[in-house]
């Protein structure tokens, strides 16, 4: 009987967390199984904010990005069942934080099956995987709001009618 021999591999990803006017955040479907931020690998000779750009465009439609910072990367593992044993795939996801005016999102994306704005004090409730969860209550929600919300997040709400 052979044995096979588990691989592991690294991939790197990179996205972004969109916040509009409203203070909500854009998240994607992909598939019918897995809600995240828009987020994807990078290119050959690509630089992780050039690949989350272009990711979010083809995740979202949306073009109007203005960066706000980069957070700190982390890393997903998931195991992939081959004919030739399991490949460990060590994920290292890059997210950044952009601010934007646009409001109406489309996808050129085969994967992308669903779009929606989510109030950022929600998209826990609806994003899929743990990590991801944990890092959006870690980085963004405990660091970014609390230590930068007046320069992050300006309340829009005031300026409605």
């Amino acid at each position: 009987m052979q044995t096979t021999q588990n691989k592991t591999f690294t991939r790197h990803s990179a996205g972004g967390i969109i916040i509009n006017q409203k203070n909500e955040i854009v998240l994607v479907k992909q598939g019918s199984v897995s809600w995240s931020f828009p987020k994807g690998h990078l290119e050959k000779d690509e630089t992780p904010l050039e690949a989350a750009k272009r990711e979010i465009l083809e995740e979202t439609g949306i073009k109007d990005l203005i960066l706000e910072k980069e957070l700190e990367s982390y890393v997903r593992t998931s195991d992939v069942y081959t004919p030739n044993g399991i490949e460990v795939v060590n994920k290292k996801i890059t997210l950044f934080v952009f601010k934007t005016s646009q409001e109406e999102v489309s996808t050129e994306d085969d994967i992308t099956s669903e779009i929606k704005w989510v109030n950022k004090n929600l998209v826990t409730t609806i994003l899929t995987h743990p990590k991801d969860k944990a890092f959006y209550t870690e980085e963004f929600l405990t660091k970014l709001l609390i230590d930068r919300s007046s320069q992050l997040l300006p309340d829009y709400s005031t300026h409605l009618c």
